[in-house]
């Protein structure tokens, strides 16, 4: 590792002003924050520029710096937009990082138009049928798979899901005891959560959150699934997440309530939440998290997701189930998600992102050394019915079962009496890990990873 001792000498008010459009360029900013007022402020101090972080290979060996430490408050034209500000080192115009410094703080714009939330809520739940479509034609019919895609296990899942015995399917404490394995069961008057974490090694870095709580004289259920990574860190990181998110999100309910309509108030407080929650919470190095989180209100359900943790409705039909894929698993290789990300920080973030997180995720809590990450989610609603069921996993559970292939397993457990959403998460939890068996004696390639699944029902109401 090669360090330099720089020192920054104090700059004048027009020289800060004239470098302005240089280092918002340099920061992958300058189309993105096109017309907003800008005011630039360059500290002066001494610090040391680590050279193997990201962008700084790019600058050649012994070659004299020029380094500043810039932090610059954005302004929108309309003044709608919070003061955004935007922390960056800049070495002779080049953009160089240094661990914390590189987190875009910028709050998301309370949206009040009607029209335009309704119309990204469509989008977004159009996405994630898109996403699901997508799939399910690369394991079914042929279709090309995204790069971020194993074939393996959904193909092999396909070939054992109607051989497996459901009556003898549960978790083998016994042959499964370096895993440490979790059930909890949150009953309410208004819905049925049960919730199985299992964690590999002991170790996981997995948690989950459920929340019942009054919004405007309504009950709500505040349901989350958080998948850490991080070698240390990992599961402290999304356990904190998990116990600031939910709080923050019934505070700014309770208070959008009050001057927006519903739909308006859940979108804008599920929005600034997780933006608010990211910055409080800190950051732990080389680590971060997914969520996935459903608040519900009767039969309503607004989900906001950040990461690959994903919702699936799982819905009644006549006789049978199928699924609908509710949230779009964010990333890094997916086009949808590198275009937002490269806009934020320009295009070698791309494969710097993957290389050194390996998460290979375009949104996520946490992880600020990786410039152009967000931990804006992505937000829709749905309706759900009595016979439905809402399933929120993380990635481990999705590694294994396509929306479909859940929806297969949860009519074939209904078909014997297995209705209870409990029982229904843990059978989905020990099918996972019989078909991790199964690949393995088949000798096709398979991954390991946490396991956490959500399901819930909601309770019929009287004159509902």
């Amino acid at each position: 590792m090669r360090n330099l001792l720089c020192c920054v000498r104090p700059r004048t008010q027009e020289a800060t002003r004239q470098s302005t459009s240089a280092s918002l360029a340099s920061a992958g900013l300058e189309s993105n924050f096109s017309g907003y007022t800008v005011t630039t402020r360059a500290v002066s101090k001494e610090f040391t520029v680590n050279c193997d972080t990201s962008g700084c290979s790019a600058l050649l060996p012994g070659k004299a710096l020029s380094v500043v430490k810039r932090e610059d408050t954005l302004v929108s034209p309309d003044r709608t937009v919070s003061k955004t500000k935007v922390r960056h080192f800049l070495a002779n115009d080049k953009l160089i990082w240094n661990n914390s410094e590189c987190r875009c703080t910028a709050d998301y714009r309370l949206e009040l138009d009607m029209g335009t939330i309704n119309t990204s809520l469509e989008k977004e739940k159009k996405r994630a049928k898109e996403q699901q479509k997508v799939h399910f034609e690369a394991i079914n019919q042929g279709g090309t798979a995204p790069s971020y895609m194993d074939l393996g296990e959904y193909k092999h899942v396909n070939n054992i899901i109607k051989e497996v015995d459901l009556a003898g399917l549960q978790w083998n404490q016994q042959d499964d005891k370096y895993h440490s394995y979790t059930q909890n069961s949150y009953p309410t008057d208004s819905t049925q959560t049960g919730v199985v974490t299992v964690k590999m090694n002991g170790k996981g870095h997995d948690t989950s959150s459920f929340t019942s709580v009054k919004i405007d004289g309504k009950d709500n259920q505040i349901i989350g699934v958080y998948d850490g990574h991080g070698q240390n860190y990992g599961l402290e990181y999304s356990e904190k997440i998990a116990e600031k998110l939910p709080l923050e999100l019934e505070k700014r309910l309770q208070e959008f309530s009050k001057t927006m309509n519903p739909v308006a108030a859940k979108v804008n407080a599920l929005k600034t939440g997780c933006t608010a929650v990211d910055q409080e919470a800190g950051y732990m190095l080389g680590t971060g998290t997914t969520a996935c989180v459903a608040v519900v209100e009767g039969q309503s359900v607004t989900l906001l997701n950040v990461g690959d943790s994903r919702a699936v409705a799982i819905r009644c039909k006549g006789s049978g189930f199928e699924a609908e894929q509710l949230t779009t698993d964010q990333k890094i290789l997916d086009n949808q998600f590198s275009k937002s990300t490269d806009k934020r920080r320009g295009k070698e973030v791309i494969s710097q992102a993957y290389r050194t997180n390996k998460s290979g995720l375009a949104r996520k809590f946490g992880d600020p050394w990786t410039p152009g990450l967000s931990a804006r989610p992505k937000v829709t609603q749905t309706a759900m019915g009595t016979d439905d069921y809402l399933v929120i996993a993380c990635d481990g559970i999705y590694d294994y079962l396509l929306p479909e292939q859940m929806a297969e397993l949860i009519a074939r457990l209904n078909e014997r009496g297995c209705t209870d959403p409990n029982d229904i998460a843990a059978k989905i939890v020990a099918f996972v890990r019989q078909a991790q068996d199964s690949c393995k004696k088949a000798e096709v390639q398979y991954g390991r990873d946490d396991l956490t699944v959500s399901v819930t029902q909601i309770k019929p109401q009287e004159g509902r």
